[in-house]
C-alpha cells in the first residue's frame, strides 16, 4: 500500500520527470559532441582493393546513402585454403578504421574458382 501511495504522489512524479529530463540533456550533449563520419562505398572499396590488389571487390551501400549498412563481396585467390571466418576477418581487419561508424556489414568472400562454379 505504501508503494502505491509513493507512486501516485505528485512529488514523486515531479522528481522522476526532472531526473529523466536531466538524463536526456546529458545524453543529447554526449551525442552532439561525437562527430559522425559518413562512410562511403568508394572509401571501403579503395581500402579493400589496396589489401587485395589481385582481387575483385564489390561494395554496395545498403542504407540508401546513409553509410551505415554495406554489402561487401571480395573475390580473391588469397582466400584459398582459408575458412570462411578467417576470410571475413581478413576483410574486417582492412576496414577496421571505419567499423565504428558502420551499423551492419555483410561480407561474402570467394576464391575465383569458387565464384565461377
Amino acid at each position: 500500500m505504501n508503494l502505491l501511495r509513493a507512486i501516485n504522489s505528485g512529488v514523486r512524479r515531479t522528481s522522476l520527470s526532472i531526473g529523466v529530463a536531466q538524463n536526456s540533456r546529458i545524453s543529447a550533449r554526449a551525442f552532439s559532441q561525437t562527430p559522425s563520419l559518413l562512410v562511403k562505398e568508394q572509401d571501403l572499396k579503395n581500402e579493400i582493393e589496396k589489401a587485395f590488389p589481385e582481387g575483385k571487390v564489390s561494395v554496395e551501400d545498403a542504407s540508401n546513402g546513409c553509410g551505415t549498412n554495406f554489402n561487401i563481396q571480395v573475390i580473391c585467390d588469397s582466400f584459398e585454403g582459408k575458412r570462411a571466418v578467417n576470410r571475413n576477418r581478413m576483410v574486417n581487419k582492412v576496414i577496421k578504421p571505419y567499423m565504428q561508424e558502420i551499423h551492419m556489414i555483410r561480407v561474402e568472400t570467394f576464391t575465383k574458382s569458387e565464384f565461377d562454379s
